[in-house]
């Protein structure tokens, strides 16, 4: 008989991987975010998810999470084996004393600071397993330590080979301007500036540098033909899903170097920003804290589709190492047995 596994979810996207997998892997999911009801409808930001069983009385138990101020209901615990909280520490504190005898794990997403590590080291001395997704995590002020540091994955089959036809630089992140210093918007419009430049995602307008949001599809066709993506990352995330998409496809990387990524507010938090580690500059992509720099490299880039292409190759081998779905789906059938 399947095991089955309650997966909470506070980001489609992660959802939609972490979810996927385990089903493949053989597990009964259900998910209490967008696919409770498991199959694509208009707006999402990903496709369905086949592998998964439609449980109607389930996803009526899921709706009622949010009204009820995160007080899970018992029959949706009751019916997992084991639980998967992706973040929310909160609700975990909230629901543990319904947690008892129930293998939870807390599925880091990098969202993180001190107070939340007092918060896990509580969870875990009462048996809350902690999944990490990034080794730079050791840094959080107050780390409350790990059970696995399990990456998150991307499937290589999934993105298209990239060409690097169209000689435009492209930045995808959502709210960009209501956003602009968690998401180093500044940093990303200077390495930007003066060169044929796009940002795209929700919460963008669709006028002058700014292209509007885009569908699964169209992402995948922006990131195979246009020549580079400007990232800046997130505040306080090591690394995020749009980095590794980027990097999956082979599309070269301009981003931001450690002191810029470990920023907020022009104060430097703790050294959190993992991209520097992952990028070799002018090897694998372009990482620098000196924008100008960026911005003259990315002009060059702009008007050298071979030197794009070669970077390409070595970048993808890269997400392939590091992020690759054949890599890390062992990492979690060793963890979940």
């Amino acid at each position: 008989m399947k095991k089955k596994l309650l997966y909470l979810s506070c980001h489609q996207i992660l959802e939609y991987d972490e979810v996927k997998l385990f089903s493949e892997m053989g597990y009964d999911v259900f998910s209490t975010g967008s696919y409770a009801f498991p199959f694509y409808r208009e707006g999402m930001s990903r496709p369905g998810i086949d592998t998964l069983t439609h449980y109607p009385e389930l996803e009526r138990l899921a709706s009622t999470i949010v009204s009820s101020g995160y007080d899970l209901p018992q029959e949706l615990i009751d019916w997992a084996d084991i639980i998967v909280f992706m973040h929310m520490p909160d609700m975990i504190e909230k629901n543990l004393h319904k947690l008892v005898g129930k293998r939870t794990i807390y599925r880091s997403i990098g969202q993180s600071i001190a107070s939340t590590e007092d918060l896990l080291r509580n969870l875990r001395r009462k048996g809350i397993e902690i999944v990490r997704y990034s080794p730079k995590e050791v840094n959080i002020p107050n780390y409350a330590g790990s059970d696995a540091l399990i990456r998150f994955y991307k499937d290589p089959n999934d993105f298209k080979p990239y060409t690097g036809r169209d000689a435009v630089a492209i930045n995808v992140t959502q709210s960009a301007v209501q956003r602009a210093e968690a998401c180093r918007f500044p940093q990303i419009k200077t390495i930007g500036e003066g060169h044929n430049f796009k940002v795209y995602g929700n919460g963008n307008p669709d006028e002058g540098m700014f292209g509007g949001s885009l569908s699964y599809e169209a992402l995948l066709d922006k990131l195979t033909n246009s020549r580079a993506y400007i990232y800046g990352g997130t505040f306080p995330a090591c690394y995020t899903l749009s980095f590794m998409e980027a990097m999956m496809t082979g599309i070269p990387i301009f981003s931001v170097g450690r002191r810029h990524g470990n920023m907020l507010n022009h104060t430097i938090h703790f050294d959190y920003f993992e991209v520097p580690d992952i990028i070799e500059d002018g090897i694998t992509g372009f990482c620098s804290d000196n924008l100008n720099q960026l911005n003259q490299r990315l002009g060059a880039l702009l008007h050298d589709r071979d030197l794009a292409i070669e970077i390409s190759l070595r970048a993808r081998e890269k997400a392939i190492e590091l992020f690759g779905k054949d890599n890390l789906a062992p990492q979690w059938q060793a963890l979940l047995g």
